[in-house]
């Protein structure tokens, strides 16, 4: 190496020359740096997961949400001006292009029943201007259950707007630029507001990250100059390691602007690597020039043989560092992954410009003068050293147990480390995010959308919503999440405004007579697709803790594999024998009362159903099935048929006495079992008179009376089969309007004549294939934020392990073919071993979680902590080669080495200790680990690292 050096060395001028044209070139990219905090970007775009999650978003805006929730600064929020100004703020929002879908209590759908007729509008299409006519509709909303948590918070004090981003917008600048924008305009003058949701997130993400590098890198920089000048206390050993610092970083980021790579929200860990690596390099290339200056040596001698001394130990450090976060590249996260590539080419050119730079500016220099070269280390003396190097080998053996001990007591604790990706905690507590997410949590049910997809050939058909119904009763038992919202929620509150009932219709017509009202309904857009092919059961969360997150995950794929198999079957009961008919019933009443378990976990807590019993009244219920001419149903039938005949709206304009003896003689009809369409056509052509009679009305009044009669049996057996439940429910259940209506619509779809079971459930009960129909679906899976951040914490997990694995692996072999001695390789890492033990036990013993920014501290720490290793196992080998004892070997490391070792050690360590001025936590909590383990790098390989190498007897 030293002939290479000194063939270049009169070219110097002409190096620097070079690294000045590249570092403009690479300063002039900087404008091409930009931010991508979304989380969704750093996963793998290939995850079948991901996959989902970005394909619901486009399909449905069901993944980019922006939750504003705000109440009035004074006074009340349910007033005229402040719900006027939200109306115009919801209006704006939905004619933006960025803006899918947006709701809130103005735009929130209101099914009602108006003279008879089913209506659906917009809640507050007209604003009340009245006090009355306004606590009328507040009182309104907070009884609506899909309203509360969702569109108002309990009290009626806080109002949410929820704004979901159309697929591949820039979530950060849609939510700055567009939603906060038009909120604020119309309502920062009377609403304290708050955002919430990941576009939020990333936005406030990238403000933080910007404004810790604007204080971070110029506080980074001050630090390391103040410690290499307290170390040498001359000025080129203070000016050309800091060069090469500044220069490797600028180099470093102006490659991410040319291959526009976007930081991130570790970026700001890169320069305090870069930094702490870099001075390393160059203090170790001045140390050596500085220490090695003789008289009768030329100046190129001189500099040609310091830098071929440090050549192999800086080159070692830099490919040992290089691995440690190559070792980065197995991660399958992108943040993680390009952190560590170009932390890597950052040592890389660390490591290049200090051959290339310092060697160069000792030529060009003038000599300093001799009183200058005579002061060496001030802050740490040599004499510190010449002390330590003689405890050390006095007591090696008792340094060793002492290793040990503390080494067995820190690593117990590791199995109790846990893992945390909780975004919300990493911002400042007083931050808007923070205070988001309490407002969120305290009144709302969360900001983070889960979903069911589904995916078959019709979802708008009777069976298959009977299936999305299925899946959103489930999902109203998870905990920490709000109502759930499909299709079939829509279908049932329609039924129940136009024939009394909160269940599904049994016959695809009756479905597409109701979803005619909800045709052009904005709401359908987020729930189902055009074609009716894919749809959502969507829900919210408010927790943002990973391990509920996975609970959540476990959850809903137990409740996939067990309830969901991909394949249902629809049977009509209509002609079935009457053995076949109860036997059907009895397998959907055990399937409905999976539903009616799991509506309890929502309503009533803690609280458990007797299974078995509750089973076993229901099939009582259905060995007794009322048939369609019991008394019970002719009686509640004929009130029914008597407000049809005697109503303005009849299709006969019969008088009132010819009204009354048509009903009576339908209801002998019906007495006598002789009821049903036909014989209600034959009583209506003998008691209407030829003049008023017309067979196809007559048809349409047979077809409404049986009808009502069917629906009447199916209300007399569903009250049956609630009377029968009703003991075995708690009191809680019992008390709960909501609950019970739920309940009810249920047992209405045990009364009806369709059932649909899963293919699995029929138990070999052979069905005629005329009379059933397959339902398939394609794909049924879990899709939104909780399953993609639990995705992430996967690969966080597995990335740990790998790099970490991977670079304490690839660190030994490289140690081990250089020093060309197994027992030297196992040697050299048993200080980053230690480290890493220590490190790790304090996580588990102190509590400190694991997240993508702590999984970096081991390969970092390998990375950065071996070098300390390397350099002193180099100076002990160099005194053995000059015939040195043992002892005298090490003694000699220690001065030439421990105190470059201590400098560079101080100066990465403080470059860490900056972070903890950072805005984000993880930062901060990576800083002051880093701190520790450097601190614990430097020290070992100072104490422990000899005293192995005294004992091991190294020749």
């Amino acid at each position: 190496m030293e002939k290479v050096w000194k063939k270049l060395l009169p070219l110097s001028w002409l190096i620097i020359l070079l690294l000045v044209v590249l570092t403009v070139f690479f300063a002039l990219q900087f404008r091409h740096l930009h931010y991508q905090n979304k989380f969704t970007s750093w996963l793998p775009q290939d995850d079948p997961v991901v996959k989902l999650l970005l394909d619901t978003g486009e399909k449905f805006g069901s993944t980019e949400l922006v939750l504003v929730t705000l109440r009035a600064r004074e006074g009340e929020t349910f007033r005229p001006d402040l719900l006027q100004s939200l109306k115009l703020a919801t209006e704006e929002l939905a004619r933006q292009p960025e803006i899918f879908y947006v709701t809130s209590i103005i735009s929130a759908p209101n099914i009602q029943s108006r003279d008879g007729e089913v209506v659906v509008s917009d809640f507050l299409e007209d604003i009340p201007e009245n006090e009355a006519g306004l606590k009328a509709r507040l009182e309104e909303a907070l009884s609506k259950e899909n309203y509360v948590n969702t569109y108002l918070s309990p009290d009626g004090r806080w109002l949410g707007v929820a704004v979901y981003l159309r697929s591949g917008v820039d979530g950060s600048q849609a939510f700055a630029r567009v939603v906060r924008t038009i909120i604020e305009k119309h309502l920062a003058d009377r609403a304290e507001i708050h955002y919430a949701g990941e576009p939020c997130f990333t936005y406030y993400a990238d403000w933080y990250l910007k404004k810790d590098l604007r204080l971070l890198v110029p506080v980074i920089i001050l630090t390391v100059l103040l410690v290499l000048y307290l170390s040498f206390r001359r000025l080129r050993a203070v000016f050309l390691p800091s060069l090469v610092v500044w220069l490797s970083t600028a180099w470093v980021f102006g490659l991410m602007a040319l291959f526009r790579v976007p930081m991130n929200l570790v970026t700001p860990a890169l320069p305090v690597l870069l930094i702490g690596l870099g001075s390393a390099y160059g203090i170790h290339m001045v140390n050596s020039i500085e220490q090695n200056r003789t008289d009768g040596l030329s100046r190129v001698d001189v500099i040609a043989r310091s830098a071929g001394r440090v050549a192999l130990p800086v080159f070692m450090a830099a490919a040992t560092t290089m691995v440690g976060f190559v070792s980065f590249l197995t991660a399958r996260l992108g943040l993680i992954s390009n952190f560590g590539i170009f932390a890597g080419i950052g040592v890389m050119l660390a490591m290049l410009i200090t051959y290339a730079l310092i060697p160069s500016a000792f030529y060009l220099l003038p000599d300093p003068p001799r009183k200058a070269q005579k002061q060496e280390i001030s802050l740490v003396n040599p004499a510190i050293f010449n002390w330590l190097a003689d405890r050390v080998i006095r007591r090696a053996g008792a340094i060793i147990i002492f290793g040990l001990v503390v080494f067995a007591f820190f690593i117990v604790w590791i199995p109790g480390i846990k893992r945390e990706v909780n975004f919300t905690n990493y911002f400042p507590p007083a931050s808007e995010p923070r205070l988001a997410d309490r407002v969120v949590r305290a009144n709302f049910d969360g900001a983070a959308p889960l979903n069911i997809y589904f995916r078959t050939d019709n979802l708008r058909s009777a069976g298959a919503l009977r299936v999305l119904r299925r899946a959103e009763n489930f999902m109203a038992s998870l905990p920490q999440c709000g109502l759930p919202l499909s299709v079939a929620e829509l279908v049932e509150e329609l039924n129940e405004k136009m024939n009394g009932r909160f269940s599904l219709p049994e016959t695809d017509g009756q479905v597409a007579n109701l979803w005619f009202f909800l045709e052009g309904r904005n709401e359908l857009r987020q729930l189902i697709s055009d074609d009716f092919s894919e749809g959502l059961v969507f829900t919210r969360t408010s927790s943002a803790r990973t391990e509920f997150h996975w609970e959540l995950r476990k959850a809903i794929e137990e409740f996939l594999a067990s309830e969901m198999p991909g394949k249902f079957r629809e049977i009509n009961l209509s002609g079935l024998p009457e053995e076949t008919r109860a036997e059907l019933r009895k397998k959907e009443a055990a399937y409905l009362l999976d539903e009616v378990g799991w509506l309890l976990q929502r309503y009533a807590p803690g609280s458990a159903l007797d299974r078995r019993a509750a089973e076993e009244s229901l099939n009582e219920v259905i060995m007794n099935w009322p048939s369609l001419f019991a008394p019970e149903v002719v009686s509640l039938w004929r009130g029914e048929a008597e407000n049809y005949i005697r109503a303005e709206s009849f299709d006969f304009d019969l008088p009132e006495v010819a009204r009354r003896q048509l009903l009576e003689n339908l209801v002998k009809v019906t007495e006598a079992g002789r009821g049903g369409e036909a014989g209600y056509l034959e009583v209506l052509r003998q008691s209407v008179p030829s003049r008023l009679y017309d067979e196809e009305t007559a048809r349409r009044v047979a077809s409404t009376l049986n009808l009502r009669l069917k629906e009447t049996r199916e209300k007399v057996a569903a009250d049956r089969a609630f009377e029968k439940l009703e003991p075995f429910l708690p009191a809680v259940a019992r008390n709960n309007d909501h609950f019970e209506k739920r309940l009810r619509g249920l047992l209405y779809e045990l009364a009806d004549e369709l059932v649909v079971l899963a293919d699995n459930r029929f138990g070999g009960l052979a069905i005629p294939e005329d009379r059933s129909r397959i339902i398939g679906f394609e794909l049924i899976d879990q899709s939104g934020l909780p399953p993609a951040l639990t995705q992430l914490d996967h690969y966080l997990f597995q990335s740990q392990l790998q790099s970490f694995v991977l670079a304490l692996v690839i660190t030994f072999f490289i140690m081990l073919l250089i020093r060309k001695s197994l027992r030297l390789g196992l040697i050299s890492v048993t200080p980053i071993v230690f480290t890493l033990g220590v490190v790790y036990g304090f996580f588990g013993l102190a509590g400190v979680k694991l997240d993508y920014v702590t999984m970096m501290v081991a390969s970092v720490s390998i990375g950065v902590g071996i070098d300390y290793s390397i350099h002193f196992v180099h100076g002990m080998l160099t005194g053995l080669k000059q015939g040195l004892t043992g002892p005298e070997a090490v003694a000699l490391a220690f001065r030439e080495k421990g105190g470059a070792i201590v400098a560079n050690s101080l100066a990465v360590m403080l470059g860490f200790a900056v972070l903890l001025l950072a805005s984000m936590s993880p930062l901060r909590t990576f800083g002051g680990i880093m701190v520790g383990s450097m601190f614990l790098a430097a020290f070992s390989a100072l104490t422990i690292l000899p005293a192995l190498l005294l004992r091991a007897k190294i020749r």
